[in-house]
């Protein structure tokens, strides 16, 4: 084992950046696979959303297959295999798409940024206490009636 890590390594050219073809691909691969699986799941077979947990095993599996394929390659001295370093860039990748398809962007960003214009009133005290340390380019304001329509609908 110790052997076969040693060869893996050595393969490795030290000038060749992580922004090759092959990566790309395996990146883009991973993150198809996983939106389309996780997008599936819950809609199609009933079963439950599994982006939502501490390690998204949406992107776990898919990435575990391409491990897989990885070594057989990497076993037959293709010049497909991935090193470790473009392994982790595509698991880092994966990671990132999955969190902005489900759970970042269209999940809770844009809410959470529409949301002290709107939600303030006198009883939270946000006019007063939050809404003055919010600056103007971060989060849009409600001076026009932007985020009510947002949020309730309406013509703009």
């Amino acid at each position: 084992m110790a052997e076969t890590t040693r060869n893996i390594e050595a393969q490795e050219p030290a000038e060749q950046g992580l922004r090759t073809y092959r990566t790309a691909v395996a990146a883009v691969g991973v993150i198809v696979v996983s939106v389309l699986w996780n997008e599936w799941m819950p809609y199609y077979s009933r079963g439950s959303n599994i982006s939502r947990s501490h390690f998204p095993l949406a992107v776990f599996y898919p990435f575990l297959t391409l491990c897989v394929l990885n070594l057989l390659a990497n076993r037959r001295g293709s010049s497909w295999a991935l090193t470790r370093a473009e392994l982790l860039v595509v698991m880092s990748s994966g990671l990132v798409g999955i969190s902005v398809a489900y759970d970042g962007v269209g999940g809770h960003l844009i809410g959470v940024v529409a949301a002290p214009y709107y939600f303030a009133s006198t009883e939270n005290g946000w006019t007063t206490y939050l809404l003055e340390h919010i600056p103007n380019w971060l989060v849009p304001t409600n001076e026009s009636g932007e985020m009510t329509r947002f949020y309730e609908g309406g013509k703009g």
